[in-house]
């Protein structure tokens, strides 16, 4: 999934997102300075970010689906590491039964 980013300064600004015709082309959001704060605010705790859910026509105008997001910890991380570990023994010990029996 393509993530855009968003930039703040007194507007806010969605870059490196594909939007058709246009392809990634920095386009502003309409926002009220009341949400511009909050949003930014949002951004500033650490480890979160800003990221487009969602992009959308209506009434030919772009609408944009915001979301907070943040970052994995690290006992998430070393969760994610050990699945794959396990995934790529489990293929290894497939593929080499397999090979002896098939």
């Amino acid at each position: 999934m393509a993530v855009g980013r968003l930039r703040f300064s007194v507007i806010c600004w969605i870059q490196n997102k594909f939007i058709w015709p246009s392809a990634k082309r920095v386009r502003k959001l309409l926002l009220h300075r009341q949400e511009i704060d909050k949003l930014y605010g949002e951004t500033q705790v650490a480890g979160r970010a800003l990221v487009v859910l969602k992009l959308y026509w209506k009434n030919g105008k772009l609408k944009a689906e915001l979301g907070v997001a943040h970052g994995k910890v690290a006992g998430d991380k070393r969760a994610d590491l050990k699945k794959r570990a396990i995934d790529r023994e489990t293929a290894r010990e497939v593929a080499r039964f397999n090979r002896k029996h098939g």
